[in-house]
């Protein structure tokens, strides 16, 4: 108001506004269904999410890409549809208050999972004759799709729901009756989504068996004889296949309703087993058996002489009666002879007076068989009867004196007239009968010169007989004759020679003599000898000889010789050309010698030496004294004096000089043939000589050069090694090598000693490092960081060798016994020091900020290292593990004075000091009263930075003073207005006063502020009393003061 200058005062004026700089708090997240199996996993296929905590006409945001995009939000919910596609999620929400104020970010994980799991049912084994027809014998059903580690369900045919395990539903549980079947699979997956499939098959396990029987039983009914095999087939279920097996043979498809008779084309007549089996639509499988017997010829009838009067099986005959076996019984059988009419046969014969109409000769009978089960054989038989045997002839072979006188000197007699293949027989001077052979009686069988009687009789070959005479006189003696060699000029008697003139005696006077030689013409003979020039080329003879008297008797005699005109052909050799086979060149001097008579002495000299007897076909290499060029003559007379001769020139050579090998690179220590190269070098090989290496024994190698590779000796290991060099004698020197190939250095490994923070992670606070795989003996380095090698000790690296806390590279090496230098490398962080904690209460309500006097005791922890732990105490005892950055205001109960420990773990294992902090907890206010007369108080809900001078307090419903309570006074007398923000007071009477109050919750971040309204009223001159009107929701400042 404004007072002008006569003193008059102007209406008051007023203005009323909100001024609001506070933020308001976050907003709270809240899943409305979460759906998974706990209900607060965040695992939920529905995304909506409830919005709390929002002041009236305040706008809210929300993000879903991390904060990039942020989005204006409607109502207080997120649907699903905003979250977008499924997976997890992080959800951030902010709000915005009337006067712009922008409140913090609230955020919420989750993880969306809209679509159920997708399963399938199959059958683990449909058996039916598709793999996918849904018929089966086995009933076992595989369930695919399954989310590991839940629960799922099944039923039977809409039976009760049973629990699943694994991912199997077994046969059993289907039962063993026939028919179809329907199971039906449920699963809730992780986030609640329910996913079901069902699955229709049908059950067999049974089927009957074929019936099998034949289709003609074409013998006597019943019998299961028959010459058609077709096999009849029923009983055969609908879509069903069947097979049949004859007589054990493979398996073969069926057709229709039989085994057709071509199926036993091939098959031998006999007893027949008939296997049929067939397989139902759902694969189960029964058979039968059917045997009987298949003759689908007759068996031919037998036919033979029953008297075969000559030779017997020969078939020719005297009597024509003829025996007919192998008639089946219950068969019949005819026969006609010699293309005649068919005749009814009975019992087994066929009489022989059936022939007496036929002439002798060849007889053609046909007979055939009807046998019980309709087959038909015929047999024909053809013999040759033969009733008449004309007579034989006799007669001298050589008549050798008068012809026809019957006097000879050769009694051969000469039997003809005789029929083919007949047999024959004689007899001498009435003597015993004999067999006749060929056509001729030989001279022999007469003995002594003289008259003789000789008969002669043919039996045909049909039995009949015929005999013949002759009466002769013999006379057939003349003296010998003999011959010998003239000079037998080898040793006597042993008819070898070099003279093969030939003495021949015992020549009657008058008579002449033959010879011929080795089987040639005979020549006439003169005098008592035989020229040797009628000898050609030397070899053995037979000489015959023959002289004949004047009577035509002759004498003959036979010499055998050999003629030798030549000494044999020695030949000499060595026996064992070690060298190239045929240079002559030797290791070994004995000599073979060839072509020896071993009845008769030989002998050999060396050089121009002596002649020396030989003994057996040898000449010793002992007789060769030193190595050289030799020469060795030998020779031997044969039997007929003849002189044999041979010379072998040749070279001695029994030395080479030795081989030796060696490492060409000891790699390791000297000399110790510990190495990792296997190269060997070959010396001391003579020039044109071979040589040739093997390796633990295996096969010889030809070497080449003066090296054998590295490459030869395959895997690591202990190696022996044999060299030998064969010079062109064949002399042979050796060496041996025996050493180790060692290509891999020791397999070192490096480990921290102790990995204090988490295992595996290589961030610890103690540096020791244990080196494995070390070869016991050898000094081995280390070094830290790329700095200079150092020797290392045992199988540690002490942890005083890292000096300070950071992350090091550590090398470590070693060379073995064969020099191979393996390393290994270890990174790690060494961490030895964690500090400790800083605690505050997340809101000191108090008055002051700094008074630990709260009424929301959530305590935030700062300080805490990247990955670290941390843990709380609340009696410095008993440790619990903390999460995020607070400890939430439930973990403390019941108003009064707390006391929290808070300590950090480190990566490394470290533990920090405890941190301490102790506080005031008071959570209840009473209510406030008010009194008048007081002095004027200014409170504030959550006092502005730009009012330090008054008091701050929270308030858990109504705006109070230090001393609990809202005191409202009048000041008597007194003029001027309200400075509150609220009407104006005149006169003595109170003014009405206008306050705001503020109550946050911090705990749940709902907070709440208004205005409320104090009015003092009276009536007349009573007294005053006041009331207070509640605030209406509203941040401000409170004031309560009157003026009178």
């Amino acid at each position: 108001m404004q007072i002008s200058a006569d003193g008059h005062r102007s209406p008051v004026a007023s203005l009323r506004f909100d001024m609001d700089t506070i933020a308001p708090p976050g907003a709270g997240l809240t899943l409305i269904s979460d759906t998974g199996s706990s209900a607060t996993d965040g695992w939920t296929n529905d995304g909506r999410i409830r919005i709390d905590g929002l002041e009236p006409d305040a706008r809210w945001q929300y993000s879903v890409d991390g904060g990039a995009t942020w989005w204006n939000g409607t109502d207080a919910t997120l649907s699903t549809a905003q979250l977008g596609a499924d997976g997890a999620k992080d959800i951030r929400v902010r709000q915005v208050d009337p006067a712009g104020n922008e409140g913090p970010v609230t955020t919420l994980s989750l993880l969306l999972d809209t679509r159920a799991a997708e399963l399938t049912l199959a059958l683990a084994m449909d058996t039916g004759l598709s793999a996918s027809d849904g018929i089966t014998r086995d009933a076992t059903v595989k369930v695919n799709g399954l989310e590991s580690g839940l629960r799922w369900e099944y039923r039977i045919d809409d039976g009760p729901w049973v629990t699943g395990t694994g991912d199997t539903i077994a046969a059993s549980e289907f039962g063993t009756t026939a028919g179809g079947r329907r199971v039906e699979v449920r699963h809730v997956d992780g986030a609640g989504n329910r996913g079901t499939a069902a699955l229709d098959f049908v059950l067999d396990t049974h089927t009957v068996s074929p019936g099998v029987q034949l289709a003609v039983d074409s013998g006597v009914s019943g019998d299961k004889r028959t010459n058609d095999p077709t096999v009849l087939v029923s009983g055969l279920e609908s879509l069903a296949i069947w097979d049949y097996q004859i007589n054990g043979g493979e398996w073969r498809r069926g057709h229709g309703d039989r085994i057709d008779k071509a199926a036993f084309d091939g098959v031998a007549d006999g007893y027949q087993l008939i296997r049929v089996r067939q397989i139902d639509a759902a694969g189960n499988e029964a058979g039968s058996t059917l045997a009987f017997d298949l003759r689908r010829q007759a068996a031919a009838p037998t036919v033979s002489l029953v008297n075969d009067t000559g030779t017997a099986d020969d078939r020719i005959t005297r009597d024509g009666t003829l025996r007919v076996l192998d008639i089946e019984w219950g068969g019949s059988w005819d026969y006609r002879i010699n293309g005649g009419e068919w005749k009814t046969g009975s019992g087994v014969l066929i009489d022989g007076r059936e022939f007496e109409r036929a002439t002798d000769g060849w007889q053609r009978v046909e007979v055939r068989h009807l046998d019980a089960v309709g087959n038909q054989a015929t047999t024909v038989y053809e013999f040759q009867l033969d009733r008449v045997a004309p007579p034989p002839s006799v007669a001298l072979a050589n008549d050798t004196g008068v012809a026809d006188d019957r006097l000879t000197r050769d009694g051969t007699v000469i039997v003809g007239g005789l029929e083919p293949d007949c047999r024959w027989e004689y007899r001498i001077d009435g003597g015993a009968w004999r067999a006749g052979v060929d056509s001729r009686i030989a001279a022999s069988e007469f003995g002594a010169d003289g008259a003789h009687k000789i008969e002669v009789r043919q039996i045909d070959i049909a039995g009949n007989a015929s005999t013949a005479t002759l009466d002769f006189t013999l006379d057939w003696h003349v003296g010998p004759i003999e011959a010998a060699l003239v000079n037998d000029s080898g040793i006597v008697g042993d008819r070898i020679t070099n003279d093969a003139t030939i003495a021949v005696t015992g020549v009657e006077p008058g008579n002449r003599w033959e010879y011929r030689i080795a089987g040639g013409a005979w020549k006439a003979g003169t005098g008592d000898r035989i020229a040797a020039s009628e000898f050609g080329a030397d070899g053995r003879y037979a000489v015959e000889l023959r002289q004949t008297d004047p009577a035509g008797n002759e004498s003959s005699a036979t010499f055998d010789f050999t003629l030798d005109r030549q000494a044999g052909a020695l030949s000499a050799a060595l026996v064992n050309d070690s060298g190239t086979a045929g240079d002559r060149i030797t290791n070994d001097a004995a000599i073979a010698v060839g072509g020896l008579d071993a009845s008769r002495t030989w002998e050999y000299r060396i050089g121009n030496g002596a002649w020396k007897t030989g003994s057996g076909d040898r000449i010793p290499a002992t007789e060769f004294a030193k190595d050289g060029p030799c020469t060795v003559e030998v020779r031997q007379a044969n039997s007929a004096g003849n002189m044999g001769t041979a010379t072998l020139d040749f070279t001695l050579d029994r030395q080479v000089d030795p081989i030796a090998v060696a490492l060409l690179n000891d790699s390791g220590v000297a000399a110790d043939r510990i190495t990792n190269d296997a190269t060997i070098a070959v010396t001391g090989v003579e020039l044109g000589n071979r040589w040739e290496y093997r390796i633990g024994g295996g096969a010889w190698t030809t070497g080449s050069g003066d090296r054998i590779a590295a490459s030869e000796f395959g895997a690591d290991g202990t190696k022996s090694l044999e060299v030998r060099q064969i010079d062109v004698a064949g002399n042979v020197s050796t060496a041996m090598l025996d050493f180790t190939l060692d290509r891999q250095g020791p397999p070192l490994a490096l480990a921290l000693v102790k990995d204090s923070g988490t295992a595996g992670d290589r961030v610890t606070n103690e540096a020791g490092i244990v080196v494995t795989g070390l070869e016991p003996g050898h000094r081995w380095e280390y070094r830290i960081g790329g700095s200079a090698w150092r020797t290392g000790s045992g199988d540690r690296i002490a942890a005083s060798e890292f000096h300070i806390d950071t992350t090091y590279t550590v090398e470590v090496r070693q060379a073995d016994v064969a020099g191979n230098v393996s390393g290994a490398t270890l990174n790690f962080t060494l961490d030895r020091v964690v500090g400790a904690p800083t605690l505050s209460l997340a809101q000191d309500t108090g008055v002051s900020a700094t008074d630990g006097i709260t009424s929301m005791a959530t305590v935030n922890v700062q300080g805490l290292e990247d990955d670290a732990g941390w843990q709380y105490s609340r009696d410095g005892l008993s440790w619990t593990t903390g999460t995020g950055t607070s400890i939430a205001a439930s973990e403390f109960s019941g108003d009064g004075d707390k006391r929290v420990l808070v300590r950090q773990v480190d990566l490394a294992g470290n533990i920090s000091a405890a941190t301490e902090l102790k506080f005031s907890l008071d959570t209840k206010a009473e209510a406030p009263t008010l009194t008048f007369n007081s002095a004027a108080r200014t409170y504030w809900a959550n006092r502005p930075g730009n009012f330090p001078e008054v008091e701050q307090f929270y308030l858990a419903s109504k705006a109070l003073n230090a001393n609990g309570s809202i005191d409202v006074g009048l000041e008597s007398a007194a003029s001027g207005s309200t400075a509150s923000m609220g009407g104006r007071i005149g006169g003595a009477a109170p003014a009405a006063t206008s306050s705001r109050q503020r109550s946050c919750r911090r705990g749940a971040m709902n907070c709440w502020s208004g205005r409320s309204t104090s009015r003092a009223t009276r009536a007349g001159s009573g007294a005053w009393s006041s009331t207070t009107t509640p605030p209406r929701p509203r941040w401000s400042r409170i004031v309560a003061r009157m003026a009178a």
